[in-house]
């Protein structure tokens, strides 16, 4: 059954579109997510998921597959910003401090899981705008109320992304993107 899917080879700095060998390795590869999934290492490299590179592949599907190229986008955009000045280290302790006392001067800093799932996704982020000019249809559901790890979340998250795509899909059909797929 053909497939590919996108990995970033940390090893040599390049994204790889596989075409071959185990697709569970491949998959899992291509969700290892840094510094929350392990790497997977294939002969003497060591690979994580294609988001470090290009985490909507639009390009890559184009250049594999041609045809209309539907992107949906489930990056989220996290505010990253802090109450915290330059000359302040962040302490975990004073942080906790600030949040159980009910006096405590509340701070404004991203946690780990957002610092690195936005590192990861800083290419993608500045190649944004490109990608939304070469798809046929860019989808972004509206994901922004959902972690990335809020599994328990799943039904609600497939539901209202079911229902924004449908709408949307619709909406671009009736635009004349019927003509594109050549119906």
């Amino acid at each position: 059954m053909p497939f590919f899917c996108v990995t970033t080879n940390l090893t040599r700095a390049t994204s790889v579109a596989r075409r071959s060998g185990l697709v569970r390795q491949w998959v899992r590869a291509s969700g290892g997510l840094p510094g929350a999934i392990p790497p997977v290492f294939h002969e003497g490299e060591v690979y994580v998921d294609g988001c470090v590179l290009n985490n909507l592949p639009a390009d890559v599907v184009r250049a594999q597959c041609g045809g209309t190229v539907i992107a949906v986008d489930v990056d989220q955009n996290y505010d990253m910003s802090t109450d915290l000045s330059f000359q302040e280290s962040v302490s975990g302790w004073r942080l906790l401090a600030n949040r159980v006392n009910p006096f405590g001067t509340k701070r404004r800093v991203p946690n780990i899981m957002r610092i690195l799932h936005r590192t990861a996704h800083l290419g993608t982020a500045q190649a944004g705008e490109r990608i939304r000019r070469e798809v046929d249809l860019y989808l972004h559901p509206p994901v922004e109320k959902y972690g990335v790890f809020d599994m328990h979340a799943l039904p609600e998250i497939a539901e209202s992304g079911y229902q924004y795509a449908a709408r949307e899909i619709d909406a671009w059909l009736s635009a004349g993107g019927a003509a594109r797929l050549g119906l």
